[in-house]
């Protein structure tokens, strides 16, 4: 990968006249190294950039904490849908399931209580293994089909 001071040097020379205002929009920043140093210099001193880096790994902030990001950028988590919001985007919830169940009550179900829950939710079984694969997601959710059967 090129150091994105080269990348918007080939992008100037080929594509856009350097020194105009321009948009950034980097996707899987984490991936480049040296990402916050770079980011960092080009907000100091190329004003003419607005910046959106976008990436599926927050665990480089967790991991590595941007000092030198602190008044420069904002970092917005955007959390997995749980399996439950999933359903509920594909309007698929099983019929019959109290909607105050919560997993805690579940514990203390009678085996035969247990049973009807576990019939009532094999239907979503093969959403949950769809879920598993692709993650929780609204696009994943709304974007494929689950076969009959």
């Amino acid at each position: 990968m090129l150091p994105l001071t080269e990348i918007l040097s080939l992008f100037h020379e080929s594509t856009y006249p350097d020194g105009q205002p321009a948009t950034l929009l980097l996707d899987e920043i984490q991936y480049a190294p040296q990402w916050q140093t770079e980011i960092k210099l080009f907000i100091d001193h190329q004003p003419q950039y607005r910046i959106l880096a976008t990436g599926s790994a927050s665990v480089v902030h967790r991991d590595r904490p941007a000092e030198s990001g602190v008044g420069r950028w904002i970092t917005i988590l955007v959390p997995a849908l749980s399996f439950f919001e999933f359903v509920g985007m594909r309007n698929q919830q099983p019929q019959g399931i109290a909607p105050d169940l919560r997993v805690s009550r579940i514990f203390s179900f009678s085996s035969g209580d247990l049973s009807a829950l576990t019939a009532q939710l094999r239907p979503l079984q093969p959403l949950f293994q769809r879920y598993l694969l692709v993650g929780g997601f609204p696009e994943s959710a709304l974007n494929f089909d689950i076969p009959e059967g």
